[in-house]
């Protein structure tokens, strides 16, 4: 029986966030190609509008945005060039490419929406 990738999706942070350990290290960094690995992570940002599904580019959002939450992932994005490449991808789509920008970026530093702020903890 095949799987779809949308039944791995539980796995799929947890996988991440092991990868970016791995590149953490040294030892194990030395016999890894971090540019390559984001560069495939990122892909379905960076192709053009038609070649990626629109579940494949929210995954690939969702990757960008759990590995800019951490020094590792952002050191690595910008050093590769894969944040840029990205970035002017995106930034090329027009609007729809703008707003996935904005909504990857907000999220990376965890903003709130205005109208999420938790109005449960008055003063007394």
């Amino acid at each position: 029986e095949l799987r779809t990738d949308e039944q791995f999706e539980q796995i799929t942070e947890p996988l991440l966030l092991t990868l970016l350990l791995l590149f953490d290290r040294r030892t194990s960094r030395a016999h890894m190609r971090p540019a390559l690995a984001l560069g495939r992570l990122s892909a379905p940002l960076v192709a053009p509008a038609g070649d990626a599904s629109a579940y494949a580019r929210a995954r690939a959002s969702r990757n960008l945005q759990l590995m800019l939450r951490s020094w590792t992932g952002l050191v690595l994005l910008a050093a590769s060039g894969t944040l840029a490449t990205v970035v002017s991808a995106l930034g090329a789509t027009g609007n729809a490419g703008l707003e996935m920008l904005i909504e990857i970026g907000a999220s990376s530093l965890m903003l709130r929406e205005s109208g999420s702020h938790d109005t449960s903890q008055k003063s007394a």
